[in-house]
């Protein structure tokens, strides 16, 4: 087979978050939190970094949108980390209307909001549950757990409570927060929120789906011999981002020799490179807070 390297585009995609087609495996894990939903108000997904949580909340929420015949949860993606230096009125404002984009209603005038930091919870959100019925809101929160890492003082102080707050007395209001520490680390002011939380835990990869990752994206144009996969199953264990990193450098390597067999002296020929390439994402994975790294 002949390969043109100018028409191949690489498929394997390393750094931003990965949606659609390009998501692969995470199917026990979607259910587990599917499941979870229905019994629980919030839901903590713990992971270490670069594992594919913001990929899996993106995935989930596509997956949530999808349901039939009338999906019951709509989800709301919130970046929260672009609002974590705002007064807590233009955090509510925020979330507002994220929260309007994803329903399809119209967003709130900004003089309701005016000095008035109950409107959301007493007269907002009653409002917007009786046009919904009987349908529920998931809002999708990343990186929570760096709220009081990047928020000001003075917010954090007011905007973790108001969201223990929500958490507490909306039940029609389910959250999803996706962090990096376990809850039984995170500061004391977050247990209004953490209290009666369902944690589940995002890891790596099974064999089965790291085969998939290997093979599906370049299934096309390289063909992975078995010890080639076993090999990238030994180096990487199943971690997502460094079995794209990896698989990017070999579809590089193979597309420049116009070659389409891959086998496993090509995946240790690659590694090198990969380590080149990709050192600031490897030395983000494997990093620790520096209290534990003294310990």
């Amino acid at each position: 087979m002949t390969l043109s390297p100018r028409l191949l585009v690489n498929p394997y995609r390393v750094g931003p978050p990965v949606v659609g087609s390009d998501f692969f495996g995470r199917q026990e894990l979607v259910k587990r939190v599917r499941q979870a939903l229905d019994t629980s108000n919030v839901i903590f997904l713990q992971g270490q970094r670069r594992i594919g949580k913001t990929s899996f909340l993106r995935h989930f929420a596509a997956d949530l949108r999808e349901e039939s015949p009338e999906p019951p949860y709509i989800p709301v993606i919130f970046d929260i980390q672009s609002y974590v230096r705002d007064s807590l009125l233009q955090f509510q404002r925020h979330l507002a209307e994220a929260i309007c984009r994803a329903c399809g209603v119209a967003a709130p005038e900004n003089t309701d909001w005016d000095h008035n930091l109950t409107h959301f919870q007493d007269l907002w959100l009653p409002q917007l549950f009786d046009q919904l019925g009987k349908r529920e809101i998931v809002i999708l929160v990343d990186e929570f757990d760096s709220l009081d890492r990047q928020a000001l003082p003075e917010v954090a102080e007011t905007l973790v409570p108001w969201i223990g707050d929500l958490v507490a007395t909306q039940d029609h209001l389910k959250w999803i927060f996706a962090c990096g520490r376990r809850t039984g680390k995170l500061p004391i002011e977050y247990e209004r929120i953490t209290k009666g939380a369902k944690e589940i835990s995002i890891s790596y990869l099974s064999r089965e789906e790291t085969e998939h990752l290997i093979q599906s994206p370049a299934g096309s144009i390289l063909t992975f011999q078995p010890e080639a996969i076993e090999r990238i199953y030994q180096l990487t264990h199943g971690q997502p981002h460094l079995t794209q990193a990896l698989c990017s450098e070999i579809f590089l390597e193979k597309v420049e020799r116009e070659e389409s067999i891959v086998a496993a002296e090509d995946v240790e020929q690659s590694v090198p490179q990969t380590l080149e390439s990709y050192s600031s994402a490897i030395a983000s994975i494997v990093s620790v807070p520096p209290v534990e790294e003294r310990v």
